[in-house]
């Protein structure tokens, strides 16, 4: 059997305690995740190395800071499942992810665009620490303008 629901919300909960992070943030990396467990047909925190380079690639991001928050996430939740299953911790894959090997992993192509696309937008306010920043974000991207413009700017 894979990850559980289950021991997502546990994780989920548990973050939130240690970390300011947004929820939607985590929930976004870990639907990731569990997404490539059915592709390479086991757990994500038995991913390899490649398996990890691979999944973040296809997730076509142009910010190397959001994968390393990705990362930085998949790496502590892999950590907190292993130890609540087999009451030890152990290292995993992740930990060997490095700055450079994220920054293969961007499209730069997408980069290159001006023009921001709706995913790139989700993108962006997943790193967002907070809802109005994220609000703020939508709203310029709807194209609010007038005198509330230079408020929100």
């Amino acid at each position: 059997m894979l990850t559980t629901e289950r021991q997502v919300e546990d994780f989920i909960t548990e973050y939130r305690r240690s970390r300011i992070v947004a929820e939607t943030t985590v929930r976004a990396v870990l639907k990731r995740a569990l997404e490539h467990e059915h592709k390479y047909g086991k757990h994500f925190f038995d991913f390899s190395e490649s398996e990890i380079l691979s999944m973040f690639k296809e997730a076509h991001v142009i910010s190397p800071m959001s994968l390393q928050n990705w990362n930085n996430i998949l790496k502590h939740a892999s950590r907190w499942i292993t130890f609540k299953m087999t009451g030890q911790a152990s290292n995993n894959a992740y930990e060997l992810i490095t700055k450079d090997k994220i920054i293969q992993c961007l499209d730069l192509d997408r980069k290159d665009k001006s023009i921001l696309s709706r995913e790139d937008l989700t993108t962006m306010q997943e790193d967002l620490p907070n809802w109005t920043d994220m609000a703020i974000l939508e709203l310029l991207f709807l194209g609010v303008g007038g005198k509330w413009l230079r408020e929100l700017c």
